[in-house]
């Protein structure tokens, strides 16, 4: 008779992730609400699976039941995100989202307190690069994050 090897908490981050993507990739969110509240424990909202989080497959997927899941994960674990981690790329879940120019998820994202830059603040950085009206430009074009906290409700 076999003996069940007990899973190491890598092969249960991926259970849990995998699990959750093929719910979401089914539109079944709520078997994925359930999948996640059963999980909510043993679940880390931080781990990289191909050196992507789950906030990152959800902010640049075009399937709509994954970003319209995203208020439910970010209410979710909104103390536990760390909105700074980057994909293979350099990317945060934020720039994700804004590459694909979804409103819904920037809305999100800035209202659960994503910040744009991927470390502290790479926008002091942009100096080396931009002319002054350029970075003055871009830094107007960004969402202000407290102007959107007032304006989103999450239902």
């Amino acid at each position: 008779q076999a003996v069940k090897k007990a899973k190491t908490k890598q092969e249960k981050q991926q259970e849990i992730r995998l699990r959750l993507v093929r719910l979401l990739e089914s539109k079944k969110s709520d078997l994925t609400s359930q999948w996640l509240a059963e999980t909510r424990d043993e679940f880390d909202i931080n781990y990289k699976m191909d050196h992507k989080t789950l906030l990152h497959e959800i902010c640049s997927n075009d399937n709509s039941s994954f970003y319209l899941f995203l208020p439910v994960v970010v209410s979710m674990f909104s103390n536990e995100i760390d909105w700074t981690l980057t994909d293979a790329n350099g990317k945060t879940p934020l720039l994700c989202a804004k590459e694909k120019q979804n409103q819904v998820v920037l809305e999100v994202l800035t209202h659960f307190g994503a910040h744009v830059s991927g470390d502290e603040n790479k926008m002091d950085e942009l100096d080396k690069y931009l002319s002054e009206d350029e970075l003055q430009e871009l830094k107007a074009s960004m969402p202000n994050v407290s102007e959107n906290k007032s304006k989103f409700h999450v239902l």
